[in-house]
């Protein structure tokens, strides 16, 4: 690890002194040998502004990183409201409630002490009139905002407020907000790095405190930082650097604070409401970082010409040192002491663009790491992450370079000759990170994710290339079956073909554009239509067609499906009230329902209300209930189907024999009816053994006079099987596909 971290260090160009310069120090040397009473004082002038700058450079850029951070903090916090806008934006109106309860008690939010909505009339929590306030009148204008500090009589506590507009059909509907406790914000604002003695604080552009780091308190200000700031006595002066601080970051002013004692004030723009950081170096803290140096320079004076000559190679490589710690700080990972985003970026870039062999990027993720910090604590969580930093950094060959990303994301350059060579590397990288032991030998079964993008193109951006093997790697988690998973243009254009119909999704609800689609079920002795199975597709105004497997999974994740399932129950019953009303032909409907609404106490209450609302009788529609559903949560679907079976709904278990526990649920939970699984008629499966459950399956359901309906026939052989074993039901594409409602009207009369 140690000799990797060194060698890399050598990459970075600002660690490297080049022949050129060091010739200058060589020459300088001479000239002073030469020249010794002239060249002494000269140099020791030159050395103490020297060092007195560069401690001022370091300073700036340890501020310029602390304003970064706050920065990295406000905006996260703001892209975690937004985000928790939309789904605010996507509830009807009478839903806002409880979903809010929902995000104030969820763990994943506690970086907010708490949410509020505020009405388009300003009204918030208890009535409140919010509506002066400065960050609802910018959210309302559709701008995402964080207010001033603010005193909040809810928490006796400094707030600062983040507010984001809640956008439902393109208008403006809402703001939601957060309260963040001002202390949040004061171990940020103190950079570990400075010396204890200096303070930190967030002021406006009219000297105003906003909020101070948690070593504040020791006489420097009190509420405004210009009230206070002694640096000239001219007030011409004054406004001139007013005006300065607010177009120039880094300034760097003097400052005498009201106890008297001398200070520097380092100023750096955050880029927000106007917002400044500045921070205050004690005249002590400098002197003492200078202190040193100077003593040593004035020893110098006295001593001999070979002293001055060792005591200038001294300096340069106390230069080279001091130039390796600062860039250490924005190069490498606190934790693991890897490589981190910044240098990944910046080396990788050239590594890509100097190349002359193949490069494949890598992202690899623990699966469900937060539960190992959960279960063995974060301390074990952390080691976890330095055996794997510690793995890399052996596996690392010459020009390959990886990074810590962040939390558990690493990211790796790897260069291979051939396709298999590189599926041997990262195989072989994965089975030393899967051998890491906790405390103890504790075993825990790790799996670890990676994505990969081969690299094509030396012009292309190395953060774009990154992306996409993230995207890569997203598929690789959502697999159960494959961890390595390679990018591919198809994926890229599934992500956005499924923006886009998450985008569109409302207006298709709006304007029915999701239709109903039946497929027969056939009773085999008499090859006559018995029922029909509710199916959707989307009938897309520019796309035509789209089948459910398009849109499904994406509803799923969005909490469109119980919206869906609804809809779906309403077409159904609106085709059978029409039939029976009519004095046409009808059959029952079996209709699909997600796990995602049955976990809703109030599902069951509104499929009825559905039947009752269209007079249709509840014994002609079939609920169907996938296996799985069954099998996450038995006590409680058996609590469901037992009120389904109470309103005289009959109830289906799809899906029949794709788990594990089928045979032993069903003499626990009764169903009225059990759909094979198609994959017992699959043409690749073992056909003897896939009939002997089949017919094993039949028969156990007919002695406990349950329905069997076989899915997904395909063929004439398997119909007459189902008909020797006294399977009287099948659907499939040997009897018809599904169809449109008009069809299936034509098929029934």
């Amino acid at each position: 690890m140690f000799l990797y971290k060194k060698n890399i260090i050598q990459d970075i160009p600002e660690l490297t002194l080049s022949n050129k310069k060091m010739n200058k120090y060589i020459t300088i040397m001479f000239i002073l040998l030469i020249m010794l009473s002239w060249g002494i004082v000269a140099y020791l002038n030159d050395i103490n502004k020297v060092a007195k700058e560069e401690s001022f450079t370091y300073i700036e850029e340890i501020v310029s990183q602390s304003a970064n951070n706050i920065n990295v903090k406000i905006n996260g916090d703001l892209m975690m409201l937004e985000s928790m806008a939309i789904t605010f934006g996507k509830l009807e109106d009478g839903a806002y409630e409880e979903t809010l309860k929902d995000f104030n008690e969820n763990p994943q939010f506690d970086a907010f002490q708490r949410f509020g909505i505020i009405n388009t009339d300003g009204e918030g929590f208890n009535q409140t009139d919010l509506s002066d306030r400065g960050y609802f009148k910018l959210a309302m204008k559709g701008t995402s905002n964080i207010s001033d500090t603010v005193f909040s009589r809810i928490e006796n506590l400094n707030v600062n407020v983040y507010a984001t507009p809640i956008w439902k059909n393109n208008e403006i509907v809402g703001v939601l907000t957060g309260t963040i406790i001002i202390d949040t914000y004061k171990d940020i604002l103190f950079s570990k790095v400075l010396d204890k003695k200096t303070e930190s604080f967030i002021f406006k552009n009219d000297g105003s405190i906003i909020m101070c780091s948690k070593h504040s308190g020791r006489g420097y200000h009190k509420n405004n930082i210009f009230d206070e700031t002694k640096v000239m006595k001219d007030e011409e002066h004054y406004r001139k650097i007013a005006a300065l601080v607010r177009v120039q970051n880094g300034l760097e002013l003097p400052y005498i604070a009201p106890n008297g004692s001398k200070n520097y004030l380092n100023i750096h723009n955050l880029g927000i409401n106007d917002w400044y950081l500045g921070v205050v170096i004690p005249q002590e803290v400098i002197d003492q970082k200078l202190e040193k140096t100077i003593r040593t320079n004035v020893y110098s004076g006295t001593i001999s010409i070979f002293i001055l000559t060792a005591l200038l190679l001294y300096i340069i490589y106390i230069h080279k040192k001091s130039k390796a710690a600062l860039v250490g700080l924005a190069y490498y990972d606190e934790l693991t002491k890897c490589p981190n985003k910044n240098f990944f970026i910046n080396k990788g870039s050239i590594l890509v663009k100097e190349a002359t062999s193949k490069y494949a990027y890598v992202v690899l993720n623990i699966r469900q790491f937060k539960i190992i910090n959960d279960k063995y604590g974060y301390k074990n969580g952390d080691k976890l992450l330095k055996y794997i930093s510690n793995v890399l950094a052996l596996e690392m060959r010459p020009d390959e370079i990886f990074s810590r990303f962040s939390a558990d994301n690493f990211h790796i350059l790897l260069k291979y000759e051939q396709d298999d060579m590189l599926k041997a590397r990262i195989e072989k990288i994965n089975e030393k990170l899967l051998s890491f032991r906790f405390n103890n030998d504790t075993f825990h079964n790790i799996v670890i994710n990676y994505g990969i993008k081969i690299i094509d193109s030396k012009d292309a951006a190395l953060e774009i290339i990154g992306d996409r093997a993230i995207l890569a790697l997203y598929k690789a988690k959502e697999s159960s079956t494959r961890n390595f998973v390679y990018y591919n243009e198809e994926m890229r254009k599934a992500i956005m073909e499924e923006q886009e119909l998450e985008n569109q999704t409302m207006h298709a609800f709006e304007n029915y554009e999701f239709e109903l689609y039946i497929q027969p079920k056939y009773l085999l002795d008499k090859s006559e239509i018995t029922g029909g199975e509710a199916l959707v597709r989307w009938n897309h105004p520019e796309k035509g067609i789209i089948f459910p497997d398009k849109f499904i999974s994406l509803f799923e994740k969005n909490g469109s499906i119980a919206r869906l399932d609804i809809y779906m129950m309403e077409q159904t019953c609106q085709w059978l009230s029409h039939r029976i009303s009519n004095n046409m032909e009808y059959v029952p409907l079996s209709v699909n329902q997600s796990r995602v609404s049955f976990y809703s106490s109030k599902h069951v209450e509104e499929l009825k209300a559905i039947v009752e609302k269209y007079g249709v009788a509840t014994n002609l529609i079939e609920i169907e209930i996938t296996e799985n559903v069954f099998l996450e949560n038995f006590e409680y679907i058996k609590q469901v189907v037992e009120k389904l079976h109470e309103y005289g709904f009959k109830v289906s278990m799809d899906d029949f024999g794709s788990g594990h526990s089928s045979l032993n649920m069903l003499q626990d939970i009764y169903v009225d009816v059990i759909k094979l699984d198609r994959k017992f008629f699959n043409q690749n499966a073992n056909i003897e053994r896939g009939q002997k459950i089949i017919k094993n399956i039949v028969s156990m359901a007919n002695d406990l006079d349950m329905e069997v309906i076989a899915e997904g026939v395909e063929f004439e052989e398997q119909v007459e099987f189902l008909r020797s074993i006294k399977c009287n039901k099948a659907q499939g594409y040997y009897f018809s596909k599904p169809v449109s409602v008009k069809d299936f009207d034509k098929l029934i009369n």
